[in-house]
Parts: C-alpha cells; sequence; structure tokens
C-alpha cells in the first residue's frame, strides 16, 4: 500500500471568521448560513463553550453505514469541536466532530462522536478559510464514506473575489456568482488543454485516473510508452496498453503527478 495521501493539496490565499453563535441556534446549520452569506466553500472549522443538546452518530466500518443517532439532553461543556467546510453535490457540507462532558451523580460523563445537530448555549468559533480552494464529496469505495474525493484550485480571480464577496460589508457576491466563477476557470483551462494539448510521457509513480479501471499507480512503463504495469486501488497488477489512451495532466498528490486518461 503507497504510503501516499489519496488526496494532498496546498493552500496559499485564505482568510480567517471569528465570531459567537446564539444561543438555542443549531451548530450545523449556523455554520452553513453564516459560509453562504460570507461565501465560504472550503474551511476548517473550531470552537468552543457549551450545549443544551447534542446528537452524535458513528460510523459502523464493519457494515459500511452509520449507526442510528443518539440524542442527549442537559448542559454539556465542549472539550473539542473540530471540523471543515466542503461541497458535496453542489451545497455547503459541514462536518463536525466534538467531545463533551457534564457532571452527573455518579461522576464526570464524557461522550464525543460525529455531530448530527447541536443546540448551543455559548459558542464562540473560528473558521480557517482556503478561497482559492474548492474540496468536493464524494463516496469512497474503500470506506464507505463520504470523504474528500475532488479538489479544484481556483485562480486568483475567483478566490478573490470569494474573500472581497466576503469581506464586504454592503452588497455581496452570492454563492452563486462564486461557483459561476469557478465554473468559467476551469472551462478556460480546458480549452487553454484543448489548443495546446501537452504530450504526456508516463512514469513509475505517477496516479493514472483509468475510465474504466479507477484511480491506478504506475508501477513500470515497457518499451517506448507501449505498455504500463499498474496497481488498482484494491492491490491487483494489471497491465495495460497505452497507444490506445490520451493522457491529461490533472494536477499533483503531493510530490506524484495525477494522469487522466481517457479511451481515444
Amino acid at each position: 500500500m503507497s504510503s501516499e495521501p489519496v488526496l494532498a493539496v496546498e493552500s496559499r490565499r485564505g482568510r480567517r471568521i471569528v465570531g459567537v453563535l446564539q444561543r438555542g441556534q443549531d451548530l450545523v446549520t449556523a455554520i452553513e448560513n453564516l459560509c453562504r452569506a460570507r461565501n465560504v466553500r472550503t474551511a476548517e472549522l473550531r470552537g468552543l463553550g457549551s450545549l443544551e443538546r447534542v446528537e452524535f452518530a458513528e460510523y459502523d466500518q464493519a457494515q459500511r453505514k452509520w449507526k442510528p443517532a443518539r440524542c442527549y439532553d442537559g448542559g454539556f461543556e465542549i472539550l473539542n469541536l473540530t471540523g471543515n467546510v466542503s461541497e458535496r453535490d453542489g451545497r455547503i457540507a459541514v462536518h463536525t466532530h466534538a467531545t463533551v462532558m457534564r457532571d452527573r451523580d455518579t461522576g464526570i460523563e464524557v461522550l464525543g462522536g460525529h455531530v448530527v445537530s447541536a443546540r448551543i448555549f455559548a459558542l464562540e468559533f473560528v473558521l480557517e478559510v482556503f478561497d482559492d480552494l474548492l474540496l468536493r464529496r464524494g463516496v469512497d469505495p474503500a470506506t464507505g464514506l463520504t470523504l474528500w474525493r475532488e479538489a479544484i484550485t481556483l485562480d486568483d480571480d475567483a478566490a478573490q473575489a470569494a474573500g472581497a464577496s466576503g469581506a464586504a460589508s454592503g452588497t455581496v457576491t452570492s454563492w452563486q456568482q462564486v461557483a459561476a466563477a469557478s465554473e468559467r476557470v476551469a472551462a478556460s483551462a480546458k480549452a487553454r488543454a484543448a489548443e495546446a494539448p501537452e504530450e504526456i510521457i508516463l512514469g513509475s509513480g505517477d496516479l493514472l485516473l483509468h475510465p474504466r479501471l479507477g484511480r491506478c499507480e504506475v508501477l513500470h512503463i515497457e518499451g517506448d510508452q507501449e505498455f504500463a504495469q499498474i496497481k488498482l486501488s484494491t492491490g491487483r497488477l494489471v497491465r495495460i496498453a497505452l497507444d490506445v489512451l490520451q493522457l491529461r495532466a490533472s494536477g499533483h498528490e503531493g510530490t506524484n503527478r495525477v494522469i487522466r486518461a481517457h479511451v481515444g
């Protein structure tokens, strides 16, 4: 199994949003609404405070499904609250975990897990926003979880539009406008690539996104780019012909190139 992460990207442009959420608000809904208002698409969430009510869920790794969520009422102090904001099916997705405690007659009780909902008593938060990056969630075949599966790096125009509109105190650019800007960036990049296609020389260590075999790791090239020995995500080794494939660069994961293949 490769020691490299499945997805690793770098952000160089961002902002920090800090604030306090109101008592009685739902944590997840409040963060979603804030992200829409400030054009936040990708961010890290941190928070501290206390909750009146919390609903936790746990993922059953063996059955590859979520167990029924459990609700807990009563005052809870937040020991740790971390999460992130990204995109799923074109919508904001807030994913957060928390550890909380309360003092009961039998002693201190500590609870934690994936936060389905949480009614706030008092909460101070920090959002570390990555304006030049869009992370999208999708189903991970290896775990069944909905994880980050795609990373889109936005150019300076789209990143500045998000940052400027989020910081403005008057009329702000809408979420749809920022999304449209990123789509225009992607379309422009596609057009440039089509006009001047780059010749890709596949090499050992490259990550190949094959239309039928999925995500593969290139182990060895045979001849003059005639055949490649690849390892599938299942670990199985396969030998494929390269002369029937059209290859296009699709970024990097760590030090490894990501190459997208199309049948030509």
